[in-house]
């Protein structure tokens, strides 16, 4: 187990993780903190792929998109995506561009993982 916060936190049993492509993020928890694998991950690009086939079936006229975050932060927060997910996230302080970043991916991953 890490003595990272974030990744005691996170390494917790039984905790729902939500995080748009969870692979990408487990890879760097892994590679950050030695965090092994989530108790219980919740991929929003998988929910958002699932929806929008649902919505393309459904809703006349709907056309389907892509499962990008880039498209969850449009569809469910009405903002674009910003470049500061490519940003270094491992410093002891975030710019407060980043988390705004962070504020607004998450809204986008609850907006995709509530439906």
């Amino acid at each position: 187990m890490t003595s990272q916060p974030l990744g005691f936190g996170l390494g917790r049993a039984g905790l729902t993780v939500i995080a748009h492509n969870i692979r990408d993020e487990q890879r760097w928890l892994r590679c950050q903190f030695g965090l092994g694998r989530l108790s219980r991950p919740f991929d929003t690009s998988c929910a958002l792929r699932i929806l929008d086939r649902h919505w393309a079936q459904t809703a006349p006229g709907y056309v389907a998109g892509d499962a990008r975050l880039e498209t969850a932060m449009r569809r469910f927060v009405g903002l674009p995506k910003q470049p500061y997910g490519a940003s270094w996230w491992g410093a002891d302080e975030l710019s407060t561009e980043q988390l705004d970043y962070a504020a607004l991916e998450a809204a986008a991953s609850l907006g995709a993982g509530r439906w």
